[in-house]
């Protein structure tokens, strides 16, 4: 993929110093180069994400503070909203208690589903991120949307690997399995509410500190 890229490149470069006579070949030419680069991004991402699939690993634990967290990855979806009618409200638990686990990887889920919100959300909607905490061992993080909902056949196939909703270009169908994969070795479940044309939510349910030893990502 590297290797096409670069020839890629190469051969814009080409077509800026030496262009087609006729230009709506040299268009032509362009726009068929930056299809090739688009989809080259696209393999990539789906080959980053097969490998994170597969790839064994051990959480690397800490105390988190789980709000701040969240509100790290909200902020940085916030600028991708920019210019759209999408609105992000936030609920956070307040005086929650720090949380023994994973941060990056916690960051990757909270990532992921805020990505699936915004993108279930056509032109105008709602993002609602909270958190809970039960006092009894267990820590909510909930993402909803005000998007298109979820068809109630495709909901037991959501966490399968290579399983979307989306267009054939526009997703892996492996950002839910690896969410569920990380989720479940952190010693947690995800919880799915959805109705077709009405939104989804997204719950992520996270023990403190889970008595059991720590399972691998395998």
């Amino acid at each position: 993929l590297a290797v096409i890229g670069r020839e890629t490149e190469w051969i814009q470069e080409l077509l800026n110093d030496h262009p087609p006579a006729d230009d709506k070949t040299a268009q032509e030419v362009l726009e068929s180069l930056q299809v090739i680069s688009t989809q080259i991004a696209r393999c990539a991402e789906i080959t980053h994400r097969l490998l994170n699939f597969a790839r064994k690993s051990e959480p690397v634990l800490q105390w988190v503070d789980l709000n701040a967290l969240i509100e790290e990855m909200v902020r940085l979806v916030e600028r991708v909203t920019k210019g759209k009618e999408i609105t992000i409200e936030r609920s956070y638990h307040e005086g929650m208690e720090p949380v023994w686990t994973d941060p990056p990887l916690i960051r990757q889920v909270v990532l992921n589903l805020l990505n699936n919100a915004i993108q279930a959300i056509d032109t105008k909607g709602i993002v609602s991120v909270a958190t809970h905490d039960d006092a009894k061992g267990w820590v909510d993080i909930s993402i909803a949307d005000t998007g298109c909902g979820i068809p109630s056949s495709h909901l037991p196939h959501l966490f399968d690997p290579f399983f979307s909703t989306k267009g054939p270009a526009q997703g892996t169908g492996l950002g839910l399995a690896i969410c569920q994969k990380i989720v479940t070795a952190l010693g947690g479940l995800i919880l799915v509410e959805s109705k077709e044309g009405c939104g989804s939510r997204f719950t992520v349910r996270l023990p403190r500190r889970p008595d059991s030893p720590w399972k691998k990502l395998q």
